[in-house]
């Protein structure tokens, strides 16, 4: 069992105590921690120092997906890395759980990425037990969410998505599928990773042998995500579909899409949200349509 673990940190330092509490539990398990700063660059002094042990990467660029491929490739120069796994600085898991989770994802051969079950903070409520991906229209849900996790009696389950927190994956697959496509930036890279194992052949699978919470914290003040995140939520999905599918697809990609702004934009008014929801949601239209152009730069947000 040799496993790396990726991190992407960026301009996070109120989370760095605990994020130290939860890599301490589980340190012991893996022989690689790469930690890729695309922040501020002076944070990776500051990383060194509270993560001495770990690799610690400088990207110059503000995509995730960039960055992520960064660590990446640093974790494949080690030829004796036999499974990486992609996790956020705010997942705890629970004891021994990267040693339970390496041996699921090689008790099937078929097995390429697999995941823990996924709580909200501090609870016993799911955040997500896996996801569904449709192939016909690139929807994205999270499966048993707001359930108990005792409610649920299946211990493991092959899943058509993955939850982006925390992925154990073999080495073996991104040999095969190569890394992640830096075109989407972020939001959707679970889904056309998906599809790629998927076509090759390979399934996805979560356990229950093995927990995790999403110990969130949010910067102080903020109430709720950068408005590209809907951008990119909703162009995303529309490249993805023209990626790999037909004109049918994409036609029921977009459809879909413009539905879901409908719903929000109803909520909107009939909630009478404030001008920052409205702001966000109108990003997802602005995102729409830069998917149906086939838009994909991403310079505006350097």
């Amino acid at each position: 069992m040799k496993i790396a673990a990726i991190t992407i940190f960026c301009n996070e330092r109120f989370r760095v105590d605990n994020w130290i509490q939860y890599y301490s539990e589980y340190k012991d398990e893996i022989s690689l921690h790469v930690i890729v700063n695309n922040g501020n660059p002076d944070d990776c002094e500051f990383l060194q120092s509270k993560f001495p042990n770990s690799i610690v990467l400088y990207s110059k660029t503000k995509n995730l997906l960039a960055s992520y491929n960064l660590g990446l490739s640093e974790v494949l120069k080690h030829g004796e890395i036999d499974a990486i796994c992609q996790i956020t600085n705010d997942i705890q898991l629970s004891p021994n759980g990267f040693t339970i989770l390496y041996d699921f994802l090689y008790s099937n051969d078929k097995y390429a990425m697999v995941s823990p079950i996924l709580y909200n903070k501090d609870c016993d409520i799911v955040c997500q037990y896996g996801s569904s991906v449709s192939l016909r229209n690139m929807s994205y849900k999270h499966l048993y969410q707001g359930v108990k996790g005792s409610e649920i009696k299946e211990q493991t389950k092959i899943v058509t998505g993955l939850p982006g927190g925390i992925v154990l994956a073999k080495r073996s697959i991104y040999e095969k599928v190569g890394m992640q496509d830096e075109k989407i930036f972020m939001y959707g890279d679970e889904t056309d990773m998906a599809i790629k194992i998927m076509q090759e052949g390979y399934l996805m699978a979560v356990t229950k042998e093995v927990s995790s919470w999403h110990q969130h914290i949010n910067l102080p003040g903020k109430r709720m995500r950068n408005p590209n995140a809907a951008l990119f939520m909703a162009r995303n999905h529309i490249y993805i579909a023209r990626k790999y599918f037909g004109y049918s697809v994409l036609t029921q990609t977009i459809i879909y899409e413009l539905k879901k702004f409908c719903i929000y934009l109803g909520g909107c008014i009939v909630h009478r949200k404030s001008k920052e929801e409205f702001i966000y949601f109108f990003h997802y239209l602005k995102g729409i349509w830069k998917g149906v152009c086939n838009n994909m730069n991403n310079e505006f947000v350097n």
